[in-house]
């Protein structure tokens, strides 16, 4: 799964083939989703925000398991609003919630036995600049994975 934050946008793969994508929310200046490799951690049908007893998590999907950093279903302004997490559309973060897999925990519960389906988060929105999408050669440019992530089978073709 990639998540690009200057387009805010996800796209999901199987064995190197798009077979979802759509809007995102991701992290606004003072909260930024970092960008990184990550995998699935655990998932939640539903639950209440650590930061606001208010807000309600949908379809929820960890990511960063130490600040809770999630995908889930929220309002998508068109822009980086959230606290960090992926903001999804209610479609999507549903298919997400039942798509790829969370990690899977030794016996005790302290050690990972396998991690989840992998997340990669590029870039960053850019808060303050134009949006990258109102500008020709954004929307001409290939999105460039890091090479540290990517295939030698991808690189091949």
């Amino acid at each position: 799964m990639v998540i690009h934050q200057p387009f805010q946008v996800f796209g999901a793969y199987e064995s190197g083939r798009l077979v979802r994508w759509g809007p995102i929310s991701s992290g606004r200046k003072e909260t930024a989703t970092p960008a990184g490799s990550f995998n699935r951690t655990w998932r939640s049908r539903k639950r209440t925000s650590t930061d606001n007893d208010a807000w309600v998590l949908e379809w929820y999907f960890n990511f960063i398991n130490s600040r809770g950093i999630s995908f889930h279903q929220f309002d998508l302004p068109g822009y980086a609003a959230s606290h960090a997490c992926v903001r999804m559309l209610q479609r999507d973060a549903q298919w997400l919630y039942g798509w790829g897999d969370q990690w899977k925990l030794s016996e005790d519960r302290r050690t990972v036995d396998m991690p989840g389906t992998p997340v990669l988060v590029i870039g960053d929105f850019g808060h303050g600049q134009p949006a990258p999408w109102t500008a020709l050669p954004a929307l001409v440019a290939p999105i460039e994975l890091p090479a540290s992530v990517v295939p030698p089978t991808a690189i091949a073709r």
